[in-house]
């Protein structure tokens, strides 16, 4: 996986990482459709439908991307520019069951750094983990984000989150 400016369709191996809504960009309707049934199968906290569109119609703020094998949607991950705060919030990022332990959300993650670095030049990603999810936790960790503030019920009664940033480097 390797992005560019560009936003052209890179591979890395037998997977294809793509962007399929970037800032100012439309979202083709089918890829939407995907991203919702991806969403609904392997969230754990799924969004609606209007969530999803709400999130395409705000065509100035975010980048989406997705991950396919052999043209089968194996991966997302969503990212809200804030530019007010000079950051990036990682709202969503997701491997299907049988493609994980293959490092593939470790390499979208590391690919978006350098994607965002370049193109935003935003000093820190944040993100929020829920704080029994030991594997996403280690894979943010190995990724560069530190834990900053524990968060009481975020994902509902007693199902604490976590508050996790990465600095980016300059």
């Amino acid at each position: 996986m390797n992005f560019s400016t560009d936003a052209s369709d890179r591979f890395l191996s037998n997977y294809l990482l793509k962007f399929i809504h970037k800032k100012g960009q439309e979202v083709v309707a089918e890829e939407l459709k995907k991203v919702i049934i991806f969403d609904q199968l392997f969230f754990p906290q799924p969004w609606s439908t209007s969530g999803w569109q709400g999130i395409v119609e705000t065509k100035n703020r975010y980048y989406l991307l997705q991950v396919e094998a052999a043209q089968k949607l194996i991966g997302i991950a969503l990212f809200d520019m804030i530019e007010a705060d000079n950051c990036a919030h990682l709202l969503k990022i997701a491997v299907d069951p049988q493609f994980r332990q293959r490092q593939i959300a470790a390499k979208i993650l590391q690919e978006a750094f350098s994607f965002i670095g370049k193109t935003e030049q935003f000093l820190k990603i944040y993100l929020e983990v829920e704080e029994q999810n030991k594997v996403a936790i280690k894979l943010y960790q190995r990724a560069g984000f530190s834990a900053i503030h524990r968060l009481r019920n975020f994902y509902g009664q007693g199902k604490d989150g976590l508050a996790m940033i990465r600095f980016m480097k300059k």
